[in-house]
Order: structure tokens, then C-alpha cells, then sequence
């Protein structure tokens, strides 16, 4: 492992500033054992799909040595590492923080990098800092591209879930350094999530959407006096009081229509000794990736004793309220009674509530604990008002233009009903002047001053045609900001639910490699196990038979010690290769059980003959195909046991004890040979013990 930096080695990475636990930090970095290591897929799926979600050329997952970056994945980019100095991972590690360039070749801290002077012509970047279980950042998930872009707050927010992600197979590398698979700590989280479950100090129960009881812990068993196997058997309405199971269905109800995620309501359950509990019960819906309800997951806090307590509280106050009575009363009218011993009754009265007060208080504080969290919940769903609310704004601004536009029209009009009657007035006044001449002048001085609100008149006229085409304008102007506003919300939404896909197809990414032996990219036991039960019901309902082949690698520790463990590795993929394509179909399947072990299920059209056939094949491709190894070609072989499923067998355990007992016979035989299995053995026996318990590999 390399020391620290010499300051006369690397004096220009003082421009970015060297962590002062760099020390540490380095160490940290070469005790997972990652640099100069061959792809992962793991680490590939990770990079792949961050990059596809993002839309980004580049996608890389950096670990920041002491003079270098070294890409663990990388896609879009040629080069295996680049200079440390003047980089952004660099810049993103020993900030400890996320790390945004919109342009690099217009920021001086970035622009001399070899990766943004280079061929790559990188420009923007965004990396996360990727930290080891002793919180020491190590490296970057980071993105970048080839032009100047801005990346926003939703794209942060995927990336942030991606290097989550890669943080999580970091750790599992660091705890699992001498596993087979860094799928270690997986599994030892889900068992410390069954040992939650199991130990919890309330009761935890998972039913159906109609009330059937799935699973059920410890306390919850110890709380109503059930067994496991006796609650199985009841539903949890059965379990309520009749008069508080009313309000339960009229939450669960909003809660399968999506308007709550989870509620909380007090309730009596009965016992199996008949009498009722006092509890309170937490009740969630779990729900799949498209919202859709699964089941329900109902925690249990037992407050019987908290009720009993208040009741025998409100008893005793009661009781000593009353004794306080009767002792007034039995004081003589004169004053001249006990004051001191009235007041320690009273004290005491006072402690009482106050200790009543304390448990409200205490219910109180619970209550206010579960509104946070529902306020949490639907703090998204009130950013997502509000800016419906700000479409309604506009709307609402929207009508009140055309309100007062038509208000203007209606003004419009009503001006031009005036100018209709003073015209009508005008010819009235010129028939009275044919009449008479002796009125003409009165008649003229009258004409003058109705041609006088006639102009004026005429130019209100005006003044209202020229706002309504200033409002008509202000209308286009309000329309074009509705419709830029929808088509950011609709962006939005778009952005959101490809977000959404990514995280999805990850997620499938991750439980499709838990089934699957990291070395060979076969099948693992898991999945051998779980296809060997599917076809052992097939048989008992079909009656059609099945075939299976057990395989071992002869003298494998030899190889490991003779040419080495990465060698062996060679040796393992080599005949995960001959194992998959020697297959009959695609409805046959080889599997990897563990160490040197491998496994072929034969289905359909099949006998001894043919399922002697398929072991033969295999066994003659692996004289084929010897290994090239810097100490020359090396040779394997493997020694095969056959078992052919029959009718009266249990299950398929059955069926893996004759195979395993006849490949016992073939390696006692002398190795490299076949060997058909029919009778059952003790070794068999404890061979299938082993591959039947839990196991820590892929």
C-alpha cells in the first residue's frame, strides 16, 4: 500500500488541499482491495443505469488514490485512470461534499485536467462522494458530459439514490473482503431484519388487505396469549371489539383508496383468555412500484396498563374527592377545622392529576409524533398543491381579464345606444325646425350642444376601443404564461416518472443478481434449490420424470495450490462456459452450488440413456478445452453422479441423495468417469443438509 503524499512529490495538489486524515483515508481506500481489480458487474449495472437515467456519455465510479483516479466502471470514457491533481473527484473528496461544474474549461480548477484538455473534451460534471463504513470518502459516483450543461435538483436526487447504491457494495466489499461474494451483507441485513422483526418490543403483524393474519412476532404472540399457528388461523377483525372495529374499516377504507399511507387508532383486542386489551395500533399499507396495495403491516403497543393505571387514578381521586366531602361536612360551621390535614388531602389530590395530566401528556406526545410523521408524508403532496395553486392563480387572473374586458365591451356598448338616441333626438329636433323658424335659433344653440356630447361622446368611444385592445394584448400575454406554466408541469412529470422507470429497472437489476453465482454467471443454489422444489410438484402432479447431474471438479485444491487461486477462478468460469452451452434446451439449467460443486436439471423427453447422454457430451467438451496458464495448458477434469427422478419420491432431496451417493462412487472409482445413482448414502445425506441451510454465497 502506498504512504502519504510527500509534499515535494505532489506540492500542486496543495491548490486543492489534502485532507488532513489523508492518511487514514488511503488506508481506508487499499483495505477494500478494489484498484487495479478486473470489472465488476455489480459496479457496472450501477453505472450503466445512472447513465441512462441521467442522459449522460460518461458515467464513472472513481476511487481518489494518492497521485491518481482509478475507474472501478466506467462507461463512455477510454482511459483506466488520470492524474489526481486538478481533478473533480479530487475537489468532491476533499470537500466531502456533491460537487456541481457547469462548464470546466471556463473554470480555472478544473481547465488544465488532462480530461477536460484531452481528447475526452469533458466539460460539465456532477459527482457524489462515496464514503466506507469508517465514514472516509474514497471515491465519486459521478456523471459528466462532453458540452456546458446544467443539471437540476431532480437529476442530484437520482444520482444521490445510484451512489447509495454504490456506497452499499463498497461496505459489502469491506466486510466481505474474504467472501465469494459481496453479496454478504446483504444477506446478513436481512437476517438482522428478520431478528427486528422477531424481538421487537411491540407487537408486529402483516395481514391481508382482507384482514387474514400472514406473519406474527414474538411479542405480539406473548401480548393476546396466541400461538403463531392459532393466530394463522384468525383474521383481525375477529380479533377486534365490536364496537371500535367500525372506525378501523373506515381508515383502512382511505387508506386503500390512497387518500392516507398509514393511520393509528386505539382499540381493545380479545384475547385467547376472552378478556379484551387495550392497545394502540400503527397501521401501514405496503405497496408494490405501481401504488398498488400488498398488504398491511400492523404494529402493536400494549396500553393496558396505561388505561388501568388512569382509571384506578381517576378511582382513587374520585374516592378521596369524596372523603374530603364527607370529612367537610362533619366539621362543625365555626371555622375551626383541621386546615392542615385538608391541605396535605389536597396535595395529594393534586399529585394524582397531576400524575393523570402526565399520562395525557405522555398520549399527547405520541399523538404529535404521529402527525409529523403524516406531515412528512404529505409535505411532497403539498408542493405538488401548491404549484396547482399557482396554475389556478393564473387562471383565476385569466378570468378576471375577460371579466373586465367584457365589462368594457358591455360600456362599448351602452355608449353606442347613447350615440343612437342623441342621432334619433338630432332628427327629431330637425323636423321641429321645418315647424317653425322662429325657434331656429334656439333650435341651433341646442343642435351645437348636442354635436358637442356628441364628440365627447365619440371620443370615450375611443378611449374604450383602445383598452380593449390593450386587454386583448394583457389576454394573449396571460394565455402564453398558462401555457408556458403547463408545459413545465408537464416536464416535470415527465422527468419525474423516467426517474422512477431508473430506479425500477435498478432495483430488478439488483434481485436479478442475487440468484446468480457471481463468478460463472450461473444459477446459483438459491435458484437451483428453488427450480429443484417447482420440478419435484411438477412431478407429483404430472407424473413426468426428471433427471439431475452432480458434478465436481477432480482435484481442484491441487490446481489453487499448484497455479494459484485466480487460476481456479479461470478453472470454475471455464466449465460454467461448457456447462451452459452442453445443454439440451432452454428448459434445461446448470447451476453453480458452491466451491467446485455444479448441478445440471434435465426436464422433458428424458431417461437413463439420454440424461447419460448429456453427461457424456459434457464430460468430452472438457477434454476439449484446456486452459492456458503461464506454467502452460492445464487440463481438468470432473467426476459426474446421475439420478433419474421416480414417482414415489417425496421430494427432490430425494433425487440430489442418489446423484450426490453416485458421484461419491465415481470419485471412489478413480475420478473422471460416470456414475448413475440409485440407492442413498450418509455423506449424500449430510451433502444435502449443507446445501439445504442458509448460505452466505450467491
Amino acid at each position: 500500500m502506498n504512504g502519504a503524499p510527500e509534499p515535494a512529490e505532489d506540492a500542486a495538489l496543495q491548490e486543492v488541499g489534502v485532507p488532513v486524515d489523508e492518511a487514514e483515508r488511503l488506508v481506508s481506500l487499499h483495505r477494500l482491495g478494489l484498484l487495479d481489480t478486473p470489472p465488476t458487474p455489480a459496479f457496472d449495472g450501477i453505472t450503466r443505469l445512472a447513465a441512462a437515467a441521467l442522459r449522460v456519455p460518461v458515467m464513472l465510479v472513481s476511487l481518489v488514490d494518492q497521485n491518481r483516479l482509478w475507474f472501478k466502471s466506467r462507461i463512455g470514457l477510454g482511459v483506466r485512470e488520470s492524474p489526481r491533481h486538478g481533478s473533480f473527484c479530487a475537489y468532491a473528496v476533499h470537500q466531502r461534499q456533491t460537487l456541481f461544474v457547469r462548464d470546466a474549461a471556463a473554470d480555472p480548477r478544473f481547465a488544465n485536467h488532462a480530461l477536460v484538455g484531452g481528447p475526452q473534451r469533458i466539460r460539465s460534471y456532477l459527482g457524489i462522494p462515496l464514503y466506507t463504513r469508517d465514514r472516509q470518502p474514497v471515491g465519486t459516483l459521478c456523471a459528466m458530459d462532453t458540452e456546458a450543461r446544467d443539471f437540476g435538483d431532480l437529476e442530484v436526487v437520482v444520482l444521490t439514490e445510484f451512489a447509495k447504491i454504490a456506497e452499499e457494495l463498497l461496505c459489502s466489499q469491506e466486510v466481505a473482503a474474504k467472501s465469494d461474494s459481496v453479496l454478504q451483507y446483504a444477506m446478513e441485513r436481512e437476517k438482522l431484519f428478520r431478528d427486528t422483526f422477531e424481538l421487537a418490543a411491540v407487537g408486529i403483524v402483516h395481514t391481508t388487505l382482507h384482514g387474514a393474519i400472514l406473519r406474527v412476532n414474538q411479542r405480539a404472540c406473548l401480548m393476546l396469549g396466541y400461538t403463531p399457528a392459532e393466530l394463522r388461523e384468525l383474521s383481525f377483525p375477529a380479533l377486534a371489539h365490536p364496537d371500535d372495529l367500525p372506525r378501523n374499516i373506515r381508515e383502512f377504507k382511505r387508506a386503500l383508496a390512497g387518500e392516507i399511507d398509514s393511520y393509528r387508532v386505539e382499540q381493545r383486542l380479545r384475547c385467547k383468555d376472552q378478556h379484551y386489551a387495550s392497545v394502540n395500533l400503527s397501521i401501514s399499507l405496503r405497496r408494490t412500484g405501481s401504488r398498488q396495495s400488498d398488504y398491511s403491516i400492523v404494529v402493536i403497543e400494549d396500553i393496558s396498563a396505561e388505561k388501568q393505571a388512569g382509571t384506578e387514578a381517576l378511582k382513587a381521586a374520585a374516592l378521596e374527592g369524596q372523603r374530603l366531602k364527607d370529612q367537610d361536612e362533619a366539621l362543625p360551621p365555626s371555622g375551626e377545622r383541621p386546615a392542615p390535614a385538608s391541605r396535605e388531602a389536597q396535595a395529594k389530590l393534586a399529585e394524582t392529576e397531576g400524575k393523570l395530566t402526565e399520562t395525557q401528556d405522555k398520549l399527547i406526545e405520541a399523538q404529535g409524533k404521529l402527525t409529523e410523521t403524516q406531515a412528512k408524508l404529505t409535505e411532497t403532496q403539498g408542493k405538488l398543491t401548491e404549484t396547482q395553486g399557482k396554475l389556478t392563480e393564473a387562471q383565476g387572473k385569466l378570468t378576471e381579464t375577460q371579466g373586465n374586458l367584457t365589462g368594457t365591451q358591455d360600456k362599448l356598448t351602452e355608449a353606442q345606444s347613447k350615440l343612437n338616441q342623441t342621432e334619433a333626438r338630432l332628427v327629431e329636433r330637425e323636423g321641429e325646425l321645418k315647424e317653425t323658424q322662429a325657434k331656429l335659433t334656439e333650435e341651433q344653440g341646442r343642435l351645437a350642444e348636442t354635436q358637442a356630447k356628441f364628440a365627447e361622446t365619440h371620443g370615450k368611444l375611443v378611449d374604450a376601443q383602445e383598452a380593449l385592445l390593450a386587454q386583448q394584448a394583457s389576454l394573449g400575454e396571460t394565455r402564453e404564461t398558462l401555457r408556458v406554466t403547463q408545459e413545465a408541469l408537464r416536464d416535470a412529470e415527465d422527468q419525474r416518472r423516467e426517474a422512477q422507470a431508473a430506479l425500477q429497472a435498478s432495483n430488478a437489476k439488483l434481485a436479478a443478481e442475487s440468484s446468480t453465482d457471481y463468478l460463472t454467471v450461473l444459477p446459483n443454489r438459491r435458484s437451483f434449490s428453488r427450480r429443484s422444489e417447482q420440478a419435484a410438484s411438477a412431478l407429483r402432479q404430472s407424473r413426468k420424470p426428471y433427471g439431475l447431474i452432480l458434478l465436481d471438479l477432480d482435484n481442484f485444491k491441487r490446481i489453487n495450490e499448484e497455479y494459484g487461486h485466480e487460476v481456479g477462478d479461470e478453472v470454475l468460469r471455464s466449465l460454467g462456459h461448457i456447462l451452459s452451452t452442453q445443454l439440451r434446451n432452454s428448459s434445461d439449467m446448470a447451476a453453480r452450488l458452491g466451491g467446485d460443486e455444479f448441478a445440471v436439471l434435465c426436464f422433458g423427453d428424458i431417461n437413463e440413456q439420454t440424461l447419460h447422454d448429456v453427461a457424456e457430451r459434457i464430460h468430452s467438451q472438457l477434454g476439449k478445452e484446456p486452459l492456458a496458464t503461464p506454467k502452460g495448458l492445464l487440463k481438468f477434469t470432473a467426476s459426474f453422479g446421475l439420478a433419474l427422478s421416480m414417482p414415489d419420491d417425496p421430494d427432490w432431496k430425494t433425487l440430489y441423495t442418489r446423484a450426490d451417493a453416485a458421484l461419491r462412487e465415481a470419485k471412489a472409482a478413480g475420478k473422471d468417469r460416470i456414475s448413475f445413482g440409485r440407492s442413498q448414502s450418509k455423506s449424500a445425506t449430510a451433502r444435502l443438509r449443507a446445501l439445504s441451510a442458509p448460505s452466505s454465497a450467491g
